[in-house]
This record gives C-alpha cells, structure tokens and sequence, in this order.
C-alpha cells in the first residue's frame, strides 16, 4: 500500500480507517488533526476514506485516488 495522511479534526482516538470499504493495512494518529494510514490495496479510480473514533464516524466524502502503474515497455538495444 501507499502512506497517506489524513487531515481534520477530532482524530485523536480513531479506532479504524477505512478507504474504499477496506481497512487500512496499519494506522496512527499524530495528533488531534493528523493521523496516517498505509492504504489496503484497491483498483484504479477513487475511494472513500472514511474515519472512526469512539464519538463517531466521519460525514465528509472525502476521496482517495488509486492510479495504476504503466508496464515497463523495453527497447531492444542493437
């Protein structure tokens, strides 16, 4: 997965991140307003993130985007 770090408010004691339904593969909260997640695995296109704490789960729709990696396309040296 990728690292991504999550702003707002509140985040202190954020018991699952979930981003596109997926929990994350590991998360921490930095502070109040920060925390980070290494993101599940996920196809190409958007994805919700989606944050729980013991006073509640997020409202926002926030977005996530999973991009795809071109394939290596090798030339033949002569």
């Amino acid at each position: 997965g990728t690292s991504l770090t999550i702003t707002g408010n509140n985040l202190t004691g954020a018991t699952s991140i979930l981003v596109g339904g997926k929990a994350c593969a590991s998360f921490g909260v930095i502070s109040i307003s920060s925390a980070t997640c290494v993101t599940p695995s996920g196809s190409a296109g958007t994805a919700s993130v989606v944050v729980t704490t013991a006073n509640g789960t997020s409202s926002a729709n926030t977005l996530y985007s999973y991009t795809t990696t071109p394939a290596p396309n090798p030339s033949p040296s002569p």
